[in-house]
C-alpha cells in the first residue's frame, strides 16, 4: 500500500473512530452530568405558571429493552472477542441516557418564569416565536430552527398571554 493509501485508510478510519466511539461518548458523558446538575437546573426555572401534561411518552419499559439489548450486544462482544462490545456501549448507552434524562425533564413540564421545560430546559432567549394551532395546542420555534408543539388545553389562552408579556413575538399566519 502507498503512502497515499495508507494516509486515506487512517483518515476514513479516524473518521469511524470518532463519529461511533468520540461524538457517542461525548454525549454520555454530558448527559450524566446534566442528570447530576438536574436539582441545580430546577432552582433556576423560577416559579412555575402554567403546568402542561407530566405524562411521559418515554415509558419505562422501552428504555429496560433497549438497555438489554445493549448488554446483550455487550456480552456477545465478550464472548466472541469482536467489537459489538464498543458498538454496543458506544452507541447504546448514550441513547439510554437521553431517554432517562428526558424522562426525567418530563416530572417538570411546564411554562415557569425563566424558560419552558418540555423534555429539557429552554430559557426565553431560546425562544424564537409561537403560534396557536388550535384551542389546546400552541406551536413553538426555538431560535435553531426547531419546533414543537405544546398541549395546554384550557389554559393557551393564559400561555399566550404570558408569551406576549415576555416578548415572544407571534408567527405570522398565511
Amino acid at each position: 500500500m502507498s503512502d497515499l493509501g495508507r494516509i486515506v485508510f487512517f483518515l476514513i478510519a479516524l473518521y469511524f473512530l470518532v463519529r461511533f466511539v468520540g461524538i457517542p461518548l461525548i454525549n454520555l458523558i454530558a448527559n450524566i452530568v446534566k442528570l447530576a446538575r438536574l436539582k441545580k437546573q430546577v432552582a433556576k426555572f423560577g416559579k412555575e405558571i402554567i403546568p402542561i401534561e407530566r405524562e411521559s411518552n418515554i415509558k419505562i419499559s422501552f428504555i429496560l429493552i433497549y438497555a438489554i439489548f445493549a448488554i446483550l450486544l455487550i456480552v456477545i462482544g465478550i464472548i466472541v472477542k469482536n467489537d459489538l462490545l464498543y458498538f454496543g456501549f458506544c452507541v447504546f448507552l448514550p441513547r439510554i441516557s437521553e431517554l432517562i434524562l428526558a424522562r426525567k425533564f418530563t416530572k417538570f413540564n411546564g411554562i415557569y418564569e425563566n424558560g419552558i421545560v418540555f423534555g429539557s430546559f429552554l430559557e426565553w432567549k431560546d425562544i424564537f416565536s409561537w403560534k396557536k394551532i388550535d384551542d389546546n395546542k400552541i406551536s413553538i420555534l426555538k431560535q435553531d430552527g426547531l419546533r414543537f408543539d405544546l398541549e395546554t388545553k384550557e389554559k393557551t389562552n393564559s400561555a399566550i398571554e404570558y408569551f406576549v408579556q415576555k416578548g415572544i413575538s407571534e408567527e405570522d399566519v398565511p
